[in-house]
């Protein structure tokens, strides 16, 4: 990457709000009226770009190149652009994108913000430049057919064969070629409920947090999920392989709606606007693995970017002392961890996606906005988010503290 630095100057995201039940297969899985049923998956756009915007005193929107969205099923009501987001907010000199690239795309947009920023071809260094990076994702209004058995459409389903099967499928192989047990990844459910419960309980994620009202009730704080026991773990069902799996409905991530975004900047606009940055972007990955191994992407990108920093894995660890690991299933950040020794304190330090959710698209912004708030919060100096991304593939952002 160019020299040029690329600064966070806010971040933010609405309430992750549940949208199902937990998924138990004997009640079925499907959409529930949760807390943003009524609501357009638009409008929940809208309101986290404007919330983030608000964040950014004499922001003037002609600074604001682009808004880089991202979905990943933008489809019927969630069918929209970063420029219809910019037109419902009167921005009309920005540009707007939408993004598709499952679960890493509202992470590579954030890449795709920081490319901008750096490249020679789309400004100067002397010219104030803002993009907003972020999505979106109404889990309730997707529809997963075939969850149990596969999640490609049919042709993308003949076409792959065997490879193209269900990702808690794929979790359930990567459990067994790392030689993770059901108590291991029973174990680590426990552990992000319990962090995620205190870190909700204790306020921690306000910070980072864009109120919302919704029939006269202001929601300022994540849904808190029902508390685990290591009983209720051990009598969990089996939810993709009945046989011989591992992986049951509380080592799954659960079903949530929301969405997150993340402004970036030039040292000019930081400078003309007098903005005090976040954080800074360090450097990204995007990890690739075979199709039936695909919660092993996550390692290919932390691999790439670790290579780069020339760090051996003990160095890299103490270095980077938050890591936000999208938990999409439990073998995926266990995996990780397995094989490059991190040590389970820096990961998911405030909960994970089995406790908190993975609203596809927008996960990658959620991630990234609550490893720089959990920076700022604990004094750590770097941190990164990464993830598993369909069909084999993974993503990876890292960030500098720039607020001590």
């Amino acid at each position: 990457m160019s020299h040029r630095r690329v600064l966070v100057v806010a971040a933010g995201r609405l309430p992750l709000m549940p949208c199902s039940r937990p998924p138990v297969p004997q009640m079925g899985l499907g959409p529930q009226r949760g807390a943003y049923h009524d609501i357009p998956p638009l409008s929940l756009a809208v309101h986290c770009v404007r919330g983030v915007a608000a964040r950014l005193p004499g922001l003037d929107p002609k600074a604001v190149k682009g808004i880089l969205w991202a979905c990943a099923n933008p489809v019927g009501p969630q069918n929209f652009t970063g420029r219809t987001i910019a037109n419902s907010l009167g921005w009309e000199t920005t540009f707007g994108s939408m993004t598709n690239h499952l679960c890493a795309s509202s992470m590579r947009v954030q890449l795709d913000a920081a490319n901008f920023l750096t490249s020679p071809f789309f400004g100067s260094d002397d010219e104030p430049q803002v993009y907003i990076a972020g999505g979106v994702e109404k889990m309730s209004e997707v529809r997963l057919a075939n969850i149990f058995t596969r999640d490609y459409t049919h042709d993308a389903y003949e076409a792959l064969g065997p490879r193209a099967t269900a990702m808690g499928l794929t979790a359930e192989a990567t459990a067994r070629r790392f030689e993770l047990t059901r108590q291991d990844l029973d174990a680590w459910s426990l552990v992000e409920n319990q962090r995620a419960r205190a870190a909700i309980t204790a306020g921690w994620f306000k910070d980072e947090i864009v109120p919302i009202t919704i029939d006269g009730k202001t929601y300022d704080n994540d849904a808190l999920p029902a508390e685990l026991t290591a009983d209720a773990l051990a009598k969990g069902k089996l939810y993709f392989d009945a046989k011989n799996g591992m992986v049951t409905q509380y080592g799954s991530s659960q079903m949530t709606d929301g969405a997150a975004a993340l402004a970036y900047c030039n040292e000019a606009a930081a400078k003309r606007f007098g903005w005090a940055p976040l954080a800074e972007f360090v450097g990204g990955a995007i990890g690739t693995a075979p199709a039936q191994y695909m919660g092993e992407g996550i390692v290919d990108a932390w691999e790439q970017y670790q290579r780069r920093t020339g760090l051996a894995d003990d160095e890299f660890n103490a270095r980077y002392a938050v890591q936000e690991h999208n938990t999409a299933f439990a073998p995926v950040p266990l995996a990780l961890m397995k094989k490059h020794h991190i040590p389970r304190e820096i990961v998911n330090i405030a909960g994970g996606a089995t406790a908190l959710g993975h609203p596809l698209g927008a996960t990658g912004a959620r991630l990234a906005t609550t490893a720089i708030h959990l920076m700022i919060r604990l004094g750590k100096q770097y941190g990164l988010a990464d993830m598993c991304v369909g069909e084999g593939q993974g993503g990876l952002g890292a960030f500098q503290n720039l607020r001590g």
